[in-house]
């Protein structure tokens, strides 16, 4: 493989599923609908994926650095800014009620989201999708895959008559106990080379 290889091109694409739900094969073609997997909507900004771990040192007095350290936080969380006002993502993000009355004589069709007073987020798979691109042109996916997440507005919506009123989101994830250790928050899948 060459170096170049290695560089990450273009936009990601995010997908929300129930826990549990079968992370994608590694047969499934970049940019194919996930099976069973909702597309949680186009973007307006890049997507940024980060993480953050906390460790605890143990020091003695008879040495100048910790002889032993145990890792006691290690999340990882991704976020961005939605493009569309879908109202199921909406939903999603308001932790309500959404109800949708079809258009009648004299009515108009609308959607309404009720929403307030709970306390407990919507847990629930995520992952997003990358492209992997070779020298040769050929075009793989890279999939980050997490067993159970949630996902909250994280910043404010925006109307201006100068730009779009995107809805930044951030995709916190959580550990899955019922998984194996050392594999309890999630899956990085990278396809390097099509199948011969």
């Amino acid at each position: 493989m060459a170096a170049a290889d290695d560089i990450i091109l273009g936009y990601a694409k995010v997908w929300t599923a129930p826990t549990g739900t079968a992370f994608p094969a590694a047969t499934l073609a970049y940019g194919s609908a996930w099976p069973s997997w909702t597309y949680f909507g186009d973007t307006l900004e890049p997507l940024s994926f980060g993480g953050d771990r906390a460790q605890f040192d143990v020091e003695i007095q008879q040495a100048i650095t910790a002889v032993k350290t145990i890792i006691t936080k290690d999340e990882r969380n991704f976020k961005t800014k939605m493009a569309r006002h879908d109202v199921n993502m909406l939903n999603q993000l308001l932790l309500g009620t959404l109800t949708t009355t079809a258009p009648g004589s004299g009515t108009p069709g609308y959607y309404t989201i009720d929403f307030g007073g709970k306390t407990i987020p919507n847990i629930l798979a995520v992952g997003f999708e990358a492209l992997f691109q070779t020298e040769a042109g050929v075009q793989t996916p890279i999939r980050w895959m997490f067993y159970r997440g949630s996902v909250v507005q994280d910043g404010e919506i925006v109307y201006d008559k100068n730009g779009v009123a995107g809805v930044p989101v951030n995709f916190r994830t959580f550990v899955d106990t019922t998984q194996a250790t050392n594999k309890q928050v999630g899956r990085l899948q990278i396809v390097f080379s099509p199948g011969t």
